[in-house]
């Protein structure tokens, strides 16, 4: 055979051995094949668990949300109710003048009237206390006769001065010419306080002042130390 010829079937001989694949290398390709689809899968499989999962997220933020506005709404309708329930309850004071008491009337015609602290609310006041006035080395005491008033009950206020080394006790028109001579400030404030029936403090301001020749008293402001809203009143009375 011709040499040149034989080295041409020799080559093709290699070139379809080197072609040619073994059962191991089938092996390898189909498991190459298959790792690379199970990563396909798996990566669509994570990708719809995360959308998933930020879709719960979405859905709990929101339940959460809701849940909260239920919670504040629930905390406004308690609210609302403590206040009905205190306001049932509410100690309301005043300091008025009255006309004088009949059994003073004949022995003392000089007093036209006198002070009462009375309760115009609808709860009685517990632990019912004015405050000392103290100064320039007087002190100014109020009395009022019980630490508890009833719902339209009335105390009369009566009044101690002591001057140094002198007292005084007085009623409307001694505290009228003391506030007016200057022996007690103008005006004179007094703070009254008391609790109610849940043991809410609450304080009343009152001023003193002379006006027209008579001794009128304004209720400044009404302050309650709990969670309900402070109100403000201004009543003049004169006797």
């Amino acid at each position: 055979m011709n040499p040149d010829l034989t080295g041409i079937v020799r080559a093709i001989d290699r070139l379809v051995s080197s072609q040619q694949k073994g059962p191991w290398d089938y092996i390898a390709i189909i498991a190459v094949v298959l790792t690379l689809g199970f990563l396909v899968w798996y990566t669509i499989e994570t990708y719809r668990l995360r959308k998933a999962a930020q879709a719960q997220t979405t859905e709990t933020a929101k339940l959460l949300t809701e849940a909260q506005r239920q919670n504040e709404a629930t905390l406004k309708l308690v609210s609302a109710a403590q206040r009905q329930n205190e306001t049932a309850i509410t100690p309301l004071l005043s300091i008025k003048k009255e006309p004088p008491q009949p059994m003073y009337a004949a022995s003392r015609p000089k007093i036209q009237s006198h002070l009462v602290l009375r309760n115009e609310g609808q709860g009685p006041a517990f632990n019912v206390s004015l405050d000392l006035y103290s100064a320039h080395g007087r002190e100014l005491r109020f009395e009022h006769g019980s630490s508890v008033i009833s719902p339209g009950e009335a105390r009369e206020l009566t009044f101690d001065l002591q001057d140094g080394n002198s007292g005084f006790i007085g009623n409307v028109n001694e505290l009228y010419h003391w506030i007016s001579g200057g022996v007690l400030p103008d005006p004179l404030l007094v703070s009254v306080r008391c609790q109610s029936a849940s043991s809410t403090a609450y304080t009343f301001l009152f001023r003193f002042t002379p006006s027209n020749g008579i001794l009128a008293v304004l209720l400044e402001r009404m302050h309650s130390l709990s969670d309900i809203d402070p109100h403000e009143q201004g009543i003049e009375i004169h006797g």
